[in-house]
């Protein structure tokens, strides 16, 4: 606020100003103290009872860009780090000595929130504008993959449903890998072939989120 004080009278009187010149716009002045300037600051009573208060505007958000995966969505649009957590909780119900339906119910939740997740990022690329999917760029990513990403294939999805068992798979293949490579050494034995079934019933149940 000085050295808008000092450059004032040159500027007034057109004047050459030798000093630092800033231009603030769009400021507010509030004043202070009224008729009774000894009730306010020593430093407020210097600036003549008066405040500048800097515009205050919301962030300019760039929009964040999603790509859509070019050979598989497990591999490239998920990022394990993302699911670190809900697979640690897996594995301590998995751990569990105690085997009752609190613990089951606690295990299949714990699977469905990951599935619901995996559902958030399909949907972000399905909000991409529809036909992305035609462009050569894509042209290893399998046709049902395509169709279970791409907008330009909703009916398609709508009045077919051979896409959605490798779909299924997939997803299963990448629960049960997820969870190995999350937990590492510590990780219990999965036998696909009995957790694939378990993992399909319970995407099933998330159909109307990741189907």
């Amino acid at each position: 606020m000085t050295r808008q004080k000092l450059h004032g009278k040159p500027r007034k009187n057109n004047q050459h100003y030798h000093g630092e010149l800033a231009e603030i716009y769009s400021l507010t002045v509030v004043g202070f103290g009224g008729t009774k300037p000894q009730n306010i600051s020593v430093l407020n009573n210097q600036n003549g009872g008066t405040a500048y208060l800097l515009e205050s505007l919301p962030p300019i958000l760039k929009k964040r860009s999603i790509n859509p995966p070019k050979n598989n969505f497990f591999s490239n649009s998920l990022r394990l780090k993302d699911f670190q957590e809900d697979f640690d909780q897996l594995h301590k119900q998995l751990s569990s000595d105690t085997n009752n339906i609190h613990v089951r119910n606690k295990r299949d939740w714990l699977i469905k929130n990951i599935i619901y997740q995996v559902a958030d990022k399909l949907w972000q690329i399905r909000f991409l504008d529809a036909g992305w999917s035609t462009s050569d760029n894509y042209q290893n990513l399998s046709p049902q993959q395509k169709t279970w990403l791409d907008q330009a294939y909703k009916d398609t999805r709508q009045q077919q449903t051979d896409w959605q068992e490798d779909i299924k798979t997939a997803l299963a293949r990448w629960l049960s890998n997820s969870y190995k490579t999350t937990q590492g050494d510590k990780a219990l034995s999965i036998d696909d072939d009995r957790y694939k079934p378990h993992f399909i019933r319970l995407i099933d149940e998330c159909e109307a989120a990741i189907l």
